[in-house]
């Protein structure tokens, strides 16, 4: 019976990484482009990061042709936004995603609610631009979470289940909830109380039950959706139907 129970628990850790995985597929399609397009503009703007009329053109032609990108910019070591795919210059050198970016230098994804540039919430690719060893600034891409729920709906249908994604800080992305029409964004249901999102960065694959801020248990399933930058973390119900009573 022991064992009975065993190969069930496996089974369904299976089906729950599964289905996370299969959730955070549209998220990690997206962002596995944006990383593509921003590797590729960093080696366009090194020839006109000197030339702002010339720069914004690049980013303007960007956006127009992408599909999923709204705002694309350069953003200089100085903490200039001079080159933009629309907009006027603006000053971010008190803006999190600057200082972030100055300590890092790397690429990093964020989360902006109701960012400079955009009236949406969006998330926010950060890449170094860098020239002979010479780190000249980033360029930012915002992806609208429209985008995101678009994708996933079209790719699951209506059966969407509680989905969390966070980057390597334990800082939220994207927060799908299945209950949004009663609850919207309802992170107390779907997040465990007393484990970090931050704790859970760097972690590969896994399933863990917990109790959500309610004090109500559920079972988690992580998933690595870009390791390193971003993951996944489904949550269900314990009355959920992937979840055998011997769990």
């Amino acid at each position: 019976a022991g064992q009975t129970a065993r190969e069930a628990n496996r089974a369904t850790e299976t089906a729950l990484l599964g289905r996370t995985a299969e959730a955070a597929a549209s998220e990690r399609a997206l962002l596995l482009g944006t990383f593509g397009a921003a590797e590729g503009l960093s080696g366009s703007v090194m020839d006109v990061a000197d030339d702002p009329a010339a720069c914004s053109r690049l980013m303007a032609a960007f956006v127009r042709q992408s599909p999923v990108v709204s705002f694309a910019g350069f953003t200089s070591r100085d903490g200039m936004q001079r080159c933009l795919s629309n907009g006027d210059t603006l000053d971010v050198t008190a803006g999190s995603g600057f200082l972030r970016m100055n300590e890092l230098r790397a690429p990093n994804v964020m989360a902006n609610s109701s960012g400079l540039r955009s009236e949406e919430p969006v998330i926010v690719l950060r890449w170094p631009v860098v020239r002979n060893g010479e780190y000249l600034g980033y360029i930012g891409l915002s992806t609208p979470h429209r985008k995101l729920d678009e994708a996933r709906k079209f790719r699951l249908g209506r059966d969407v289940p509680d989905i969390v994604t966070f980057n390597e800080f334990g800082e939220i992305l994207t927060l799908s909830d299945a209950d949004a029409t009663s609850h919207p964004r309802d992170e107390a249901r779907i997040l465990p109380r007393d484990v970090a999102l931050s704790d859970l960065a760097g972690r590969g694959e896994q399933t863990f039950r917990a109790r959500n801020a309610e004090g109500t248990e559920r079972v988690f399933a992580l998933m690595p959706v870009i390791p390193g930058q971003v993951y996944a973390l489904g949550s269900w119900g314990m009355e959920s139907e992937l979840i055998p009573s011997r769990w």
